[in-house]
């Protein structure tokens, strides 16, 4: 079995009632068992979609597909992509892998493309230091193409993972090879990226020789390869579920999100125990500021990534699921959030696509791109099982909705229709701009409110049909808990409206 790389590239134009050019696109893609990485969108609205297939043989696809769609075809042969496969210079577009006929690789790809006609221009075969290798991802600075790699000891005398970074030319010389964590026991890379003063961000997981447990790292490396600081974090990382993914604010400042691993104190709270973490880190590597996303036991968002946004705002991304909602069709989501640079949330947005309720699909957000006027286009898989993923591109407007100026509920199964899911809990009115009762035969003593940011706002002892106040709370969608007399838990939720 062979691993391909598919490439689509697609223009698409709908136009809504508001006159902006937004649309929802699930790509017409005939292979099975695909891997979507990320996209590029060039100023044509053009949009390149690299993915891995799995078939026998070598063939690999570049389609080029326009609103009338003509299809044109290019062929890689042995590339297997890397996590974040792309990067774009003012020419050209590199890409990068790994040959997957290679069962012991110490080698990895860099493709080069016109970035204008596409025309394929070279091929770069680089080798690397270790024994067995994995690239993860690439990025260009200046005129050089950065690859960051992990090399995994397994064939030798010890199976230790640290992490190896190649700078390169654009014709495919090799300037250097620098390796880093080399004095731990592991150390495993997930993200590289341009710092705002041309240098570069590395972030993953270590695994210090002092203390046991896996903790997130931002490095800052000059282009010589030297470090400029190293940060690691002192919590402990989930490692289910813990890329650690970085990105550069507008405040001069980074941040990295994961996910840190809270079992079993969160668990007997009732609370999700790999909660999304945050680190703020600043100019000088010290960290500046941290955050919890607390949510309830069954409310499990997971960020794939984390984007810049074009003012003082990011995204983070990924998808959300929620386990107590009866109906499985309404229980997972594509989820993406614009926060502040200080961490305040500025909006939640949770998507299905309506054609694939039945399916019980699951969602997944793999790339993000903003626009200089804030609209948003994203890149979707949406699973199924025992079917073919379904790759879907989504653009909305810089509140996160489409066909509308502003869309405040908090799931949405359709880029048009919105609606609220059913909860556990009956509350009215709902949605409400003062007030709220839960409706109820169970006996409550306590209740709380909590923000779509995981924040606790509000909580108190409750009494049997009391009026719960929401002058104070601002528009948004808000998460009902109760505790029974007897210990037992509910949620549900709430909008309020103003």
């Amino acid at each position: 079995m062979k691993y391909s790389l598919v490439f689509i590239l697609l223009f698409t134009e709908v136009v809504s009632s508001t006159g902006q050019d937004y649309f929802s696109n699930i790509l017409d893609i005939s292979k099975s068992s695909i891997l979507t990485k990320q996209f590029y969108q060039n100023d044509d609205n053009q949009i390149l979609v690299p993915y891995d297939f799995a078939q026998e043989g070598t063939n690999s696809l570049l389609h080029i597909t326009n609103e009338s769609n003509d299809i044109q075809e290019y062929e890689f042969d042995n590339l297997d992509l890397s996590a974040r496969p792309i990067a774009v210079s003012d020419d050209y577009i590199f890409f990068v892998g790994e040959n997957p006929v290679n069962i012991v690789d110490t080698t990895f790809t860099v493709i080069k493309m016109d970035k204008d006609s596409y025309e394929l221009l070279d091929r770069f075969e680089i080798g690397i230091q270790g024994k067995t290798s994995t690239t993860l991802d690439i990025e260009v600075l200046d005129s050089f193409i950065y690859v960051l790699s992990f090399i995994n000891r397994f064939y030798a005398d010890d199976d230790s993972i640290h992490i190896e970074l190649t700078k390169l030319s654009f014709e495919g010389d090799l300037i250097w090879q620098r390796k880093f964590n080399e004095d731990t026991d592991y150390s495993f890379p997930y993200g590289l990226s341009v710092a705002d003063d041309g240098r570069l961000l590395l972030s993953g997981d270590v695994e210090p020789k002092d203390k046991g447990g896996r903790f997130p790292f931002l490095m800052k490396i000059r282009t010589d390869g030297t470090v400029v600081w190293n940060h690691v974090s002192e919590e402990s990382i989930a490692s289910a579920q813990a890329s650690v993914r970085n990105t550069s604010l507008t405040d001069g400042s980074y941040i990295m999100t994961t996910a840190l691993n809270r079992f079993p104190e969160f668990f007997s709270e009732g609370l999700h125990d790999n909660p999304p973490y945050f680190i703020w880190v600043n100019w000088f590597g010290k960290q500046r500021q941290e955050k919890i996303i607390y949510t309830p036991r069954h409310h499990i968002p997971y960020y794939y990534g984390v984007e810049a946004g074009k003012g003082d705002y990011f995204y983070v991304h990924g998808k959300f699921e929620n386990i107590t909602v009866a109906d499985e069709r309404d229980r997972r989501h594509a989820h993406i959030v614009k926060y502040s640079n200080d961490g305040d949330s500025i909006w939640v947005k949770n998507y299905q696509h309506p054609d694939f309720v039945e399916d019980n699909a699951g969602y997944l957000i793999k790339d993000v791109n903003e626009d200089e006027n804030g609209d948003i286009t994203m890149l979707i898989d949406i699973y199924r099982t025992q079917q073919p993923t379904k790759v879907w591109l989504l653009k909305v407007n810089e509140n996160g909705c489409q066909g509308t100026v502003d869309c405040d509920e908090f799931f949405i199964t359709s880029v048009l229709d919105s609606e609220i899911l059913p909860s556990t809990l009956t509350i009215y009115p709902n949605p409400t701009s003062d007030y709220f009762t839960i409706n109820t035969d169970e006996k409550i003593s306590r209740y709380s409110l909590v923000n779509m940011s995981g924040e606790v706002v509000q909580e108190s002892a409750y009494e049997r049909a009391m009026q719960i106040s929401t002058k104070s709370l601002p528009s948004g969608m808000y998460i009902v808990n109760t505790v029974g007399e007897d210990g037992s838990r509910a949620s549900g939720k709430i909008m309020v409206k103003r």
